[in-house]
């Protein structure tokens, strides 16, 4: 989708639609999974190693001292639906 703007072989990173706050994404891996645990260790690696990379550009663009970052782990914990972002 147009909404991409990261991508890796198994993670990527699409602009928020709804976003809460400038600079709101959504960074995801590429094979849907539920849960973050579920993610195989090169999977895991590969989505912390892309969150790093976009908090720097994202600070960078919005000049900003510090960021959120957000793990919605299943369903009661506010995930919108089974896919881990």
């Amino acid at each position: 989708p147009e909404q991409i703007f990261y991508a890796t072989n198994l993670t990527a990173a699409i602009v928020n639609l709804r976003p809460i706050v400038p600079g709101h994404v959504l960074v995801i891996p590429k094979r849907v999974t539920p849960r973050l645990h579920e993610l195989s260790d090169e999977e895991y690696v590969d989505l912390w190693r892309s969150v790093r990379t976009i908090q720097r550009k994202l600070e960078e663009y919005y000049n900003a001292a510090g960021s959120n970052v957000a793990v919605q782990d299943g369903v009661v914990a506010g995930e919108a639906g089974p896919h881990l972002h």
